[in-house]
């Protein structure tokens, strides 16, 4: 037994040494004497076993392996690091937050090695929360403990992306690649970061020796879809149809097959062999490639692809409407930098109309409309892109159309936050977004403006007259909205155009009422739109009707694809029932799982924390609150003053003064809460040189102002202390 015991340890070893080198076809044949994976009992074997399953294309089995090594071994600090790590997949940031809080910040027998994992792991999931000074604070930790290993810098590469700085992050990927060169997550992450930079060559020469000195399918997958996105459809082609060979444990994974079957039929489809791209397609589960089947096989069937060459401009965490328009100016030979289009137009988001005012302002030809597969094929085929807004609950985005594809029955989209070009199906885009249109907006060199001719594009003059009206509320002009709204009203009285300006007309104005009776009528042309729903719940909270918040919501709550939005708005409904306290916390965690950045969620939870007394974890969840909208004013004021009561004073100030170098140049909001945490400490004299520098950055904008210090007796006083 004890000879058997060393040679298994030996043959781990073995296998283990392949396994850092990429070689996991090799490490998977030394192993295969001890047994299939699944049928490891050694928590040690399995910590192994689990993570090179993941790489043969078994990733359930892989946290299968891992879960059952903890659960033998819950003091292996190495297991508990990779355990760790593997649940962070399937549950939620916070969650796991909470979990390597009560393991501790150091691993009880832990090496160097793998303590350094565990202060990167804490790191990460602090990025994901979007607390990213306290991230910096342990990766230095991580790198103060081991300055040499990759592994470290490519979980950095991550904090970089989430802090919207791509030139730091291809730093950190390249410094992670030159400390262990060919180490398979540092040649990938590498990769990644050239690709979405535009260096496709470069990434091209990486991934392709990455390729042949390794036995990953991963890189070789990542390789392929480069190959499909700069349509090199024959080597795609070859790529994937040898792919197998490296996932020799895929049939403990559905999706990977299928997704595998998915990736060969495009390639097939793409190289004109329409048979293997149908017998390929009726191997997925996937409704759009069945019916893609169906019409590949159909006698006589027609059909054309187009794709424009619209670059990829990646976008920051709330500038897709900005990188979207840089990548459209830059096609019609007009680059402009996207970051400079979004100082212009947005702060939190980018409201529709910012957008074609900027096009208009810049000397292009705007026009908006309703999409529709025929629309975007004249358009296309005249080489003109467009944008189109998809708006899901409590947000939208922004991305190119660049082409469509009339067999697939798709538009091709160009996504700033996505470096690969995606397809959507048009019948079920449509039906998906019809309570927004969906909206699509031209726009085109006036030079260029004779393109449109003959064009039909849908609902175009009510887009105008919404566009108009929104302008006119801009600036204050409310009875040139009105007049506007007057023309809608009596050209198209029940279009759901017409009604959601009635609806901005009366939010404008306040009167919840009248936006309550616009809200009904678009629920009854769009009956579960969960923002039309939403915005009843909001008219409903000021007209104090719980009883009737609480039957739409539990009406909700009963459906099977009910949005996560209601769980939170239920917890909130229940918040101050004490009966209720395990309920509400109950749907504040299951939103949040699926909704990591809702700050109102983590707010509601910390004030649960305090009610309780655990006041370090309620502190905590306010600046996780803070963090995950930092450009809401609201909650960074709930953290300020969580944090004095509870003598954490400077810290919170830090944040506000962090928020105020980065945004006030963007918005005075920022400006008026951080003269607020001033005032509340006595340091008028500070708020006053605050309140000068954001007049410096915003010198025309009115509620500032009113926040400016007047003297009166001889006394410094504030004329305003509203807040955004």
């Amino acid at each position: 037994m004890e000879s058997s015991a060393t040679d298994s340890v030996s043959t781990l070893d073995g296998a283990l040494a392949l396994y850092e080198q990429g070689l996991y076809l090799q490490a998977y044949e030394q192993v295969m004497p001890l047994g299939p994976l699944q049928t490891w009992t050694d928590p040690e074997a399995q910590l192994f076993g689990g993570r090179l399953a993941r790489n043969l294309g078994a990733s359930r089995l892989g946290r299968i392996m891992i879960r059952s090594a903890y659960r033998s071994r819950p003091d292996d600090a190495a297991i508990t690091s990779f355990y760790a790590m593997s649940m962070s997949e399937r549950r939620s940031a916070l969650e796991s937050w909470k979990w390597m809080q009560g393991i501790g910040e150091d691993l009880n027998g832990a090496d160097d090695q793998i303590q350094s994992d565990w202060y990167v792991l804490r790191g990460c999931t602090l990025a994901l929360l979007r607390d990213f000074e306290q991230s910096e604070v342990w990766f230095e930790r991580a790198i103060d403990l081991c300055p040499d290993r990759s592994w470290i810098y490519v979980s950095r590469v991550f904090l970089a992306e989430q802090q919207d700085r791509p030139e730091e992050a291809l730093e950190f990927a390249q410094k992670a690649f030159d400390l262990q060169p060919w180490y398979r997550p540092a040649v990938q992450c590498l990769a990644n970061r050239l690709v979405q930079m535009n260096r496709d060559d470069e990434a091209f020469e990486l991934l392709r020796e990455g390729c042949e000195r390794t036995e990953s399918g991963d890189l070789h997958c990542q390789l392929g879809a480069l190959y499909l996105e700069t349509q090199r459809y024959q080597e795609a082609r070859e790529l994937f149809d040898e792919v197998d060979r490296f996932y020799p444990l895929m049939e403990f994974e559905k999706k990977l097959p299928e997704s595998l079957s998915a990736r060969r039929a495009d390639a097939a489809y793409y190289c004109g062999d329409h048979q293997s791209a149908a017998e390929h397609a009726r191997k997925t589960d996937s409704e759009f490639y069945t019916a893609l089947a169906d019409r590949l096989t159909e006698e006589g069937s027609e059909g054309n692809r187009v794709i424009l060459p619209v670059k990829f401009v990646r976008q920051n965490r709330l500038t897709c409407a900005p990188a979207t328009l840089s990548a459209l100016c830059e096609y019609w030979g007009r680059p402009v930098e996207h970051l400079e289009v979004a100082d212009d137009i947005c702060f939190d988001g980018t409201p529709a109309h910012s957008e074609r005012r900027w096009a208009d302002s810049e000397g292009y030809v705007t026009r908006e409309f309703r999409l529709t597969l025929d629309v975007a094929i004249q358009l296309i085929d005249r080489e003109i892109p467009f944008t189109l807004a998809t708006l899901h609950s409590d947000s939208g985005h922004l991305q190119a159309v660049i082409g469509y594809d009339s067999y697939r029955q798709s538009v091709i989209i160009r996504d700033p936050g996505e470096r690969h070009f995606s397809e959507f199906e048009t019948k079920k885009m449509l039906e998906y977004l019809a309570s927004s249109g969906p909206r699509g907006m031209i726009m085109v060199p006036k030079e260029k403006a004779d393109l449109l001719d003959g064009i039909e594009l849908p609902e175009s003059e009510l887009y105008d007259l919404t566009y108009q009206i929104d302008l006119a509320l801009e600036k204050h002009k409310r009875d040139d909205a009105e007049k506007i709204i007057h023309e809608l009203r009596e050209r198209y009285p029940d279009h759901r155009l017409t009604l959601r300006a009635m609806g901005s007309l009366a939010s404008y104005d306040g009167k919840s009422g009248e936006l309550l009776q616009v809200a009904n009528k678009l629920l009854e042309q769009f009956p579960d739109d969960v923002n039309f729903l939403m915005t009843k719940l909001a008219c409903l909270q000021e007209q104090g009707s719980r009883e009737d918040r609480i039957k739409l919501l539990k009406e909700q709550l009963q459906k099977e694809d009910c949005d996560p939005m209601f769980w939170l708005r239920y917890a909130s409904e229940l918040l101050d029932d004490a009966r209720e306290a395990d309920t509400s916390q109950y749907y504040l965690k299951r939103g949040l799982r699926y909704r990591q950045h809702d700050p109102v969620g983590y707010e509601m939870l910390a004030s649960q924390a305090m009610e309780r007394q655990d006041y370090k974890w309620g502190l905590q969840l306010y600046r996780f609150a803070a963090c995950a909208n930092e450009h809401r004013e609201a909650g960074t004021q709930s953290y300020f003053f969580a944090a004095r009561t509870l003598n954490q004073t400077n810290e919170a100030l830090r944040f506000v003064q962090d928020r105020f170098q980065r945004f006030a140049k963007n918005s005075s909001c920022p400006t008026r809460t951080l003269c607020w945490a001033l005032e509340q400490l006595d340091r008028v004299p500070e708020a006053l040189k605050v309140v000068e520098k954001g007049l410096s950055y915003k010198p025309d904008d009115g509620e500032l102002q009113l926040y400016a210090p007047i003297c009166m007796d001889g006394t410094e006083k504030w004329i305003a202390r509203s807040s955004c």
